[in-house]
C-alpha cells in the first residue's frame, strides 16, 4: 500500500502523544504536495480540503497557502474553482474572500481571457514564486487554452492552427505550440480531432 494512501489512524488512543494541529495540517498538506507531484489532482484536493476544513480559531499559514494550491489546482483539474464546503471554518471563509493572487487568477480565468491571465501571472510572478506556486500558475493558465480548445472542437469542424492561435489568445504562440498543444489534448483523449 503506498505511504500517501495511509491516513492517520483512530487518534483518540494518540491523545497523550504529542501531535499538534500543526502535525495534523502537515500530514495532509504534504500529502497534498506529493499527489501532486504525482498527477493525482482529484486525491490531492480531498487532502487539500481536509486542511481547509479543520475546525480552527485562528488562521494557519499551512491553511493559507494550502488554499492558494486549492484554487490553482482547482483551475487545473476541472476548469472552474470550486468553493468551500459550507463547514469551512469561518476564519477560512474569511482567508478565501480576501483579495490574493489566487483569487486575482481565478477570476482572470473565469473571464476566459488567455492573454490577460498570463499577464497577471507575469505581473504577480514574484509573490506567485514565492509561495511556490508558479507551476500551478502555469498549469492553470494551459487549462484555459485545453477548455477554450475543447470549446472549439464543439463550434467547428476545421480550423487552421493560425486560427486556433487567435481563437484561444495565443497568437504570440508559433505554430508548433498550437500543433503541440493539440496533438497532447488528441492523445490524451480530451478531444477527437486530427491534424492535416
Amino acid at each position: 500500500q503506498p505511504i500517501c494512501d495511509i491516513y492517520p489512524p483512530n487518534l483518540t488512543k494518540y491523545a497523550n502523544t504529542l501531535l499538534t494541529p500543526e502535525c495534523f495540517l502537515c500530514y495532509f498538506y504534504y500529502g497534498a504536495l506529493v499527489r501532486i507531484g504525482m498527477k493525482q489532482y482529484v486525491q490531492a484536493l480531498q487532502l487539500l480540503l481536509v486542511v481547509l476544513t479543520c475546525p480552527a480559531s485562528c488562521l494557519s499559514a499551512i491553511q493559507v497557502d494550502a488554499y492558494k494550491k486549492f484554487v490553482l489546482l482547482s483551475l487545473k483539474a476541472s476548469g472552474e474553482l470550486h468553493s468551500l464546503p459550507m463547514y469551512a471554518s469561518h476564519i477560512v471563509q474569511r482567508c478565501a474572500k480576501a483579495p490574493s493572487y489566487a483569487a486575482d487568477i481565478a477570476e482572470a480565468f473565469k473571464q476566459g481571457d488567455v492573454a490577460a491571465l498570463k499577464r497577471l501571472v507575469e505581473e504577480k510572478a514574484q509573490a506567485i514564486q514565492a509561495d511556490d506556486n508558479m507551476g500551478l500558475a502555469k498549469q492553470a493558465v494551459e487549462s484555459l487554452q485545453r477548455h477554450k480548445v475543447r470549446m472549439l472542437t464543439n463550434t467547428y469542424l476545421t480550423l487552421s492552427l493560425a486560427e486556433i492561435a487567435r481563437e484561444i489568445g495565443s497568437e504570440d504562440s508559433q505554430a508548433p505550440d498550437v500543433e503541440r498543444l493539440l496533438f497532447d489534448m488528441i492523445s490524451a483523449g480530451e478531444i477527437n480531432a486530427r491534424i492535416d
